[in-house]
């Protein structure tokens, strides 16, 4: 399916997966994990970022929207892109209580785009559309 739920009880760092969504995080087990489980299966580069996005959706910046690549463990450091969305829910007080969504499998589109890339790059002038 290449799609998992999540939701994260942002009160008590309690995260809730389904079973796609642990192997499409590389997260072994039956938990419980908290969200430095998940900061911890992005790629190293990506981290500070993913966190912050985290950070922004509790902290009353909205919605979370945010695409990594992640280092999937047993797969030789190889590197897969994630894209993860949530929604924050709020409690009377106006909290963030938990924030709801889905982290997706993005690989095949981010790789080919970055293919694309290296191959206009590798073209020089021609590949950006300019004259020959």
């Amino acid at each position: 399916a290449n799609v998992g739920l999540w939701t994260w009880y942002a009160g008590e760092d309690r995260l809730w997966l389904t079973g796609e969504g642990q192997r499409l995080l590389g997260l072994a087990g039956t938990g419980p994990f908290a969200l430095a489980d998940l900061l911890a299966t992005a790629d190293a580069r990506d981290r500070p970022e993913l966190a912050a996005a985290f950070a922004r959706a509790r902290d009353g910046d909205g919605e979370l929207a945010h695409e990594y690549r992640a280092a999937l463990p047993g797969d030789d450091g190889a590197l897969a892109w994630r894209g993860i969305r949530g929604q924050p829910e709020r409690g009377d007080a106006g909290e963030v209580r938990l924030i709801r969504g889905v982290v997706i499998d993005t690989s095949r589109r981010r790789n080919a785009e970055l293919e694309r890339e290296e191959l206009r790059a590798d073209l020089g002038p021609r590949g950006q559309g300019g004259e020959l």
